[in-house]
């Protein structure tokens, strides 16, 4: 089954690192974020090996010549296309000239195979592994200045090239944005399946060579998008990568196995139970992830306060709906007793919509109740229903009520009445910030 994937953004370097899901506290209750992908290492799917030429953008210093001290962290004003900019491209010219005149000189070993805090790197590659290319050109995404420009040009020189500017392209370089291309369809389905067995402690992290993938740590200040854990840029190998790239790329991008001394067996088991008999999931859903242990708190209403802090774990499903559509489902639990903390089905993406297309409360209460009586087998439950944009969510309609449980239930639809999203809390709070 295809599915969407979304496209790293700088913006997002930090959430490649936080759980697929999150706690959301609303007024004292604890709801399920809107469910993100199953994996955090996301990347635009493609069919081909090959790294696809992308929208050709030029930053506001595209014809300068002259050098100006960039901005560290200036990310708005950064390139990501795998070249030289008009203006870098004729003082490089004329800096070869002069190279190769002996009347300038460079400090290519500055730049040759650099591995920590890179600002421009060039590497050797194995041809076979990326389609006849020999060499990769790192670069930043800020102007280059002359010293750098003429340690490139020493480092082709001593790998016995001569460095064109004018051949680079998205087959040789790769400039501010860490990847040459994104993974496929099929890299991402076994990936997937590896994920899971490292975050269960099926295959040990430390049998996993991070090495076995094109991998340097670059200085953030100055390269935009896409990085692993520890500031890495990763280049995939332009064929079908092998199972072990895919486990050291999971590594590289912080996969672990967050489970040690949990009854893993158990507590999928608790999660299989309450999302089919509590939320009509099918007994047929496959497990997609299981780790993202994170803090909380217990929270009592007639105290007022909260308990000691406890350790939660998330479960996260795939499944096909009747009609073919996708659909997602979360379990978040307690790691020891297994006690249900927040339970979400994700049926489909709610659009943006405007206003006017309000049908009524009275049109979305009667949807929620019939929703609740057919799916979940829940007879007379008293719905509140109200306009909502929370979470990240664009507008929508939201029915909540209390359970006699007291676990609280919530039921999002679209304007149009499709029910989209269906959650149920048991009333805990996250703890922002833990280090569990």
């Amino acid at each position: 089954m295809m599915r969407k994937k979304k496209a790293w953004a700088c913006a997002a370097l930090a959430a490649l690192l936080m759980p697929a899901c999150a706690l959301a506290v609303t007024e004292g209750i604890v709801e399920s974020a809107p469910p993100v992908a199953l994996m955090e290492w996301e990347a635009q799917t493609q069919e081909g090996y090959l790294p696809v030429a992308g929208h050709e953008e030029e930053p506001a210093w595209e014809a300068e010549e002259a050098y100006a001290e960039p901005e560290p962290f200036d990310y708005r004003n950064m390139i990501t296309s795998p070249r030289l900019t008009r203006g870098e491209t004729a003082r490089a010219k004329r800096l070869l000239e002069q190279y190769e005149a002996g009347e300038a000189t460079g400090d290519g070993a500055s730049v040759l195979e650099a591995q920590k805090d890179v600002v421009a790197g060039v590497y050797r590659v194995d041809p076979d592994a990326y389609d006849g290319e020999s060499v990769l050109l790192l670069l930043p995404g800020v102007m280059l200045s002359d010293e750098q420009l003429l340690s490139i040009i020493d480092a082709y020189h001593q790998l016995g090239l001569r460095f064109d500017p004018d051949a680079l392209s998205e087959r040789n370089c790769v400039r501010g944005s860490a990847s040459g291309r994104s993974l496929t369809e099929e890299e991402w389905e076994r990936g997937d399946r590896i994920r899971l067995q490292i975050e269960t402690g099926v295959l040990d992290v430390k049998s996993i060579d991070p090495d076995a993938i094109f991998h340097v740590q670059v200085d953030m200040r100055y390269h935009y998008a896409s990085y692993g854990a520890g500031n890495e840029a990763l280049v995939f190998p332009y064929r079908r990568m092998t199972d072990e790239e895919l486990a050291a790329y999971l590594v590289l991008m912080g996969t672990r196995c967050e489970l040690e001394g949990l009854d893993t067996v158990q507590l999928e088991r608790t999660a299989r139970e309450l999302l089919t008999g509590r939320m009509g999931c099918p007994i047929s859903m496959e497990l997609r992830r299981f780790g993202d242990r994170q803090g909380y708190r217990p929270w009592s209403p007639q105290k007022k306060e909260s308990g000691e802090l406890r350790k939660s774990v998330t479960l996260a499903f795939h499944f096909e709906q009747e009609d073919g559509k996708d659909a997602s489902a979360l379990a978040i639990l307690d790691g020891e007793s297994g006690e249900m903390l927040g339970l979400d089905v994700n049926l489909g993406r709610i659009e943006e919509q405007e206003d006017e297309g309000w049908l009524g409360e009275e049109v979305y209460l009667r949807v929620a109740e019939d929703y609740a009586r057919e799916k979940l087998g829940l007879e007379g439950v008293r719905f509140a229903v109200a306009k909502a944009k929370e979470g990240g969510r664009p507008l929508h309609a939201k029915a909540s009520a209390t359970l006699e449980e007291g676990q609280r239930l919530y039921i999002r639809m679209s304007f149009e009445g499709e029910v989209m999203e269906v959650g149920m809390s048991s009333g805990f709070l996250s703890v922002p910030g833990s280090d569990m």
